[in-house]
């Protein structure tokens, strides 16, 4: 029987996954945008396979007055459930395959596709996306279909992600990584700012 801890992971790119989302479009001179899911999780469709076969029942929250014998059945997987990244990964990943998207080898939380001669790469953290395009109109193309589907926010260029800083310099063809900021708020943390 497959338990609840066999669900409860979402691909996420690794240090190098994510090195190469940020070093090809710098090589392949493409433009880059970040894109933030809202409340992603609950617009997330449940797993039939998560031991639960889709359905998934709770009880009355704390703070309403309601009868104990109540129960109510979920129709979006909760924050804290433990197959509630997962969820969210599948229905991303069901999204991005009707759009004639496929994983990127082994990788899958990295996906690259082709429209009208123009390879959109894409990596997603949970519910961050960056997209990357060398042609602006298909970048914004895809980004104005992903948010139609997903509730989310165009954050605009890359500039941060998953708490590093991203510099980008089209004239030089640069990409620049820093950790200052999260070095910063270590270093106010433990008392050792003004030292």
């Amino acid at each position: 029987m497959v338990g609840d801890d066999d669900d409860a992971f979402s691909p996420v790119p690794a240090a190098v996954g994510f090195r190469t989302i940020l070093s090809l479009p710098t090589q392949l001179d493409m433009f880059t945008d970040h894109v933030d899911i809202s409340q992603a999780f609950v617009q997330s469709d449940l797993l039939l396979g998560d031991n639960h076969n889709g359905n998934v029942h709770i009880s009355s929250p704390l703070g309403y007055e309601e009868d104990s014998r109540y129960i109510y059945r979920l129709l979006k997987p909760p924050y804290g459930m433990p197959s509630a990244a997962r969820a969210c990964h599948t229905t991303m990943s069901v999204f991005l395959e009707r759009e004639g998207y496929e994983t990127v080898n082994f990788k899958k939380s990295t996906w690259r596709v082709v429209i009208g001669g123009h390879r959109i790469l894409l990596g997603a953290h949970i519910d961050v996306f960056v997209i990357a395009c060398a042609n602006w109109l298909v970048l914004d193309t895809f980004r104005k279909r992903l948010l139609e589907t997903f509730e989310g926010t165009h954050e605009g260029p890359l500039k941060h992600y998953l708490g590093c800083g991203i510099a980008r310099d089209h004239i030089t063809g640069t990409t620049t990584l820093s950790q200052k900021h999260y070095a910063k708020e270590i270093l106010r943390s433990y008392g050792f700012w003004d030292i």
